[in-house]
């Protein structure tokens, strides 16, 4: 009977210590879990940007040159006019996909780490101002060389004038990219970053339906034909800073959010197109229209991405110091 007690205390004992040991190791599988970012990793991540562009003011320049023949093609008269504005343009805000690739490593034994990382996003952010004129002053030569002396109603000189007009001038910021080196603080479950670098943005200008008139006794005269379009399309690099937060739901999966200000260096866009005009059944008028426009723009997004992280160290997670 003593021998029968002894074994089932043995027995009973031997259950204890059983379940004692399942519940330290879960336990201490759920302290190592509370500690789950990689000391060393490489993600990639997919998301949206909330993006704000500032795009200020731009500058326009525009000159034209004609030359009038007549139906012999013997030259009548030549001219031009030249000018400038300023054209005021429209903040936008736009929502675009984006994508990232970010690497990151902590120093040993501390909180701190470092890493780099590479975002792009397909903004097609556009700002448009419509009804744009360009003030033209110049002046005119007939065939002998003679200057023109144009006058208004009042019997004044009043030069060679006008106004190139345009339906609407659009500037557009179409692809951006960052390369931003970065240091952190690590916490628990993720850690904070703060970095800057080079950013490389798509920036492209239209100038819509262009004419070209000049005031012929005080009426506006079209002078280069059929409206024209013309566009600049540029890859400027410039810089840019950010600042985020990692969140770690597993050891592989985060999520991303950052704010990043972004100004590429300023684009000029330079223009050049002919022109052939039939001002009547016996005289016509051939010409060239050139110009430029620039201006500075700035971006601010606000970026949220999901991403899956490889861990390059296959260690235990790094384990926050507080």
């Amino acid at each position: 009977m003593k021998t029968i007690k002894c074994v089932s205390y043995i027995l009973l004992l031997t259950s204890f210590s059983a379940t004692a040991a399942d519940l330290s190791s879960i336990s201490n599988s759920n302290s190592k879990n509370q500690f789950i970012v990689p000391k060393s990793a490489i993600s990639f991540g997919v998301g949206g940007d909330l993006n704000y562009s500032v795009y200020g003011t731009q500058y326009i320049y525009a000159v034209g040159n004609g030359t009038y023949f007549d139906d012999t093609g013997k030259s009548l008269a030549i001219g031009y006019a030249q000018g400038s504005n300023k054209i005021g343009m429209s903040n936008q805000v736009r929502i675009a996909p984006s994508a990232q690739i970010k690497y990151f490593q902590y120093l040993d034994n501390s909180n701190l780490l470092f890493g780099a990382n590479y975002s792009y996003s397909y903004l097609r952010s556009r700002s448009s101002t419509p009804n744009v004129t360009v003030p033209q002053w110049g002046s005119s030569l007939i065939g002998d060389g003679t200057k023109l002396d144009l006058t208004g109603h009042d019997g004044k000189r009043i030069g060679a004038t006008g106004n190139a007009m345009a339906s609407s001038y659009q500037v557009s910021i179409n692809h951006q990219m960052q390369f931003i080196p970065f240091v952190g603080y690590g916490f628990a479950n993720g850690f904070f970053y703060i970095g800057g670098g080079p950013s490389l943005s798509q920036i492209q200008t239209n100038v819509i339906n262009l004419i070209g008139f000049a005031q012929m006794r005080g009426q506006p005269t079209d002078q280069s034909g059929v409206a024209q379009d013309f566009s600049g399309n540029h890859w400027m690099f410039g810089g840019a800073a950010s600042a985020g937060l990692t969140y770690f739901l597993t050891p592989n999966w985060y999520v991303d959010l950052n704010y990043t200000y972004s100004q590429p260096r300023t684009s000029t866009s330079n223009y050049w197109s002919t022109f052939y005009n039939p001002a009547s059944s016996r005289a016509f008028l051939l010409g060239t229209l050139t110009g430029n426009s620039y201006g500075s723009i700035t971006s601010h997004s606000f970026t949220a991405t999901m991403n899956y992280a490889f861990d390059l160290t296959k260690s235990t997670p790094v384990a926050a110091k507080f």
